[in-house]
């Protein structure tokens, strides 16, 4: 399925979109007889383009990226790439294009019978497998890091069969898919699939939005119970227990959050059965978590005037 001008949807819709296209599995539905059907199944390979990343295109209209969707979709940045090519080359590419037009899929799937390689799809999943390993450069890397590396490798093996098929001619196809690949490694997408990383820089960016706006500065009088998420002071960010889930707003149980706070050593202080803090400073029963100011707050000295 390719998708062009992106950036011409609602980011909301493109956010759900992405999952619907690569579940792969219908609803659970009950028959006549009150028993449950049998589910389909199917797989989605999608190419989109557009001026914006998919997480640029969902962010700027207020959805929610996710980090499953960095792993169902690859995202190639060519905002560096140079974009004035000389006409020689341009002449080049439209006279390949002149002398070579049609349908290369049927003589693909022709071919692919033909060889008898769908007979045996153990072999061509390990092939896949095998040649997302040498993309990644490592066979025990984490599982999203390679659901991230195969639609790359499914393009590699596709055409590289091609070639062998004489679908397709000969050129440096593995060349290509590396390069595509180390432009991934740097975009701000592959950076969030770390769990870790990625949860503690969104509660960062929700805590510079909401700094002494529904953060509050303990010292100050005006500083109660009134729209606060939190408050601060000199060495700690506190956020009510409540509102952590939402202030990450990427789908992480509170659990899981306070598991990641705890090993990165964010969390400053807690109550000896908990992760969680109950004894704020004028806030007496308020739950909270204690973050460290240091690491997850303003710089003090940015704020001279208040702690």
């Amino acid at each position: 399925m390719a998708l062009d001008e992106v950036k011409l949807a609602d980011g909301k819709m493109v956010a759900s979109t992405l999952f619907q296209l690569t579940s792969g599995t219908s609803k659970s539905r009950s028959n006549l007889k009150q028993t449950l059907q049998d589910r389909l199944t199917w797989t989605t390979f999608v190419l989109s383009s557009g001026e914006q990343s998919l997480k640029e295109k969902v962010l700027s209209d207020k959805g929610k990226w996710l980090p499953g969707m960095s792993v169902r979709f690859t995202d190639i940045d060519v905002t560096e790439i140079n974009s004035h090519v000389d006409k020689p080359i341009i002449d080049k590419i439209l006279a390949g294009i002149q002398g070579n037009f049609g349908c290369a899929g049927p003589a693909f799937v022709e071919a692919l019978i033909k060889s008898g390689v769908h007979e045996n799809p153990d072999e061509l999943r390990h092939r896949i497998q095998e040649t997302s390993n040498r993309l990644i450069g490592n066979s025990n890397s984490e599982g999203s890091l390679q659901r991230a590396a195969l639609p790359l490798s499914l393009i590699q093996v596709a055409g590289e069969m091609a070639q062998e098929f004489g679908v397709l001619p000969k050129y440096d196809l593995a060349a290509a898919i590396h390069w595509a690949w180390d432009r991934y490694l740097k975009s701000s997408d592959a950076a969030s699939l770390d769990p870790d990383q990625n949860c503690i820089d969104a509660l960062r960016d929700w805590i510079a939005r909401n700094w002494e706006v529904s953060l509050k500065n303990l010292e100050l009088p005006s500083s109660g119970f009134r729209q606060a998420d939190g408050w601060f002071n000199y060495d700690c960010v506190y956020i009510l227990a409540d509102q952590i889930v939402d202030a990450v707003g990427i789908g992480l149980k509170r659990a899981e959050i306070a598991r990641i706070l705890d090993r990165n050593g964010i969390l400053t202080l807690t109550d000896s059965d908990r992760k969680t803090y109950r004894r704020v400073p004028g806030m007496p029963g308020v739950t909270v978590f204690a973050l460290d100011r240091a690491q997850m707050g303003p710089r003090i000295e940015d704020y001279s005037e208040d702690p």
